[in-house]
């Protein structure tokens, strides 16, 4: 199922795949769409539950456990994940994704520093920061998930909040 593009895969791999048969498949689902739509759609809001809970921690160091509850789900749903994502996957799941994050980051953060910074500035930040963010997602996902949610969390955390100057020796800035 991973080498296959998932709009290709069929109700009759998928039951022979996870060992169902068809009728239950149907008892559930309409159509292959309407299964790849509703898990995509439980995904996103158990997604959407942790960037809501972790709403005021976005410009501190607790960001950390908002990344970490990110990485948590995706590793917990690693195959489903990487499916999705990876090169044969969804790009509508990975544009929701993006929305998502965008949506509640940038609102957030257009309210924290609106007067300090140009709202297209942040937006543009922000855009980047997610980009940054999803790219880092899916290396993960290719690479079997073998750094922990914590690392990842304080990766992204470092690259957002000190960015690549971190990285860099003091007589190379």
């Amino acid at each position: 199922m991973k080498t296959k593009n998932i709009r290709e895969i069929t109700v009759r791999e998928l039951v022979e795949e996870v060992d169902i048969n068809r009728s239950t498949f149907y008892l559930h689902y309409n159509d292959i769409y309407d299964m790849l739509n509703k898990i995509e759609q439980q995904l996103i809001d158990e997604l959407m539950l942790v960037t809501i809970k972790h709403k005021k921690e976005y410009y501190n160091e607790k960001i950390q456990l908002y990344f970490k509850e990110v990485f948590t789900i995706l590793l917990e749903n690693m195959d489903l994940c990487y499916i999705l994502m990876g090169p044969n996957g969804d790009i509508n799941f990975t544009n929701n994704l993006k929305e998502l994050i965008n949506e509640n980051i940038t609102k957030t953060t257009v309210e924290v520093l609106n007067g300090i910074q140009s709202i297209a500035d942040i937006e543009y930040a922000c855009s980047f920061y997610i980009g940054g963010c999803l790219g880092i997602i899916e290396k993960w996902l290719k690479g079997n998930a073998k750094e922990s949610p914590t690392e990842l969390a304080q990766l992204c955390y470092k690259l957002i909040y000190k960015g690549l100057e971190s990285y860099l020796p003091k007589d190379v800035i």
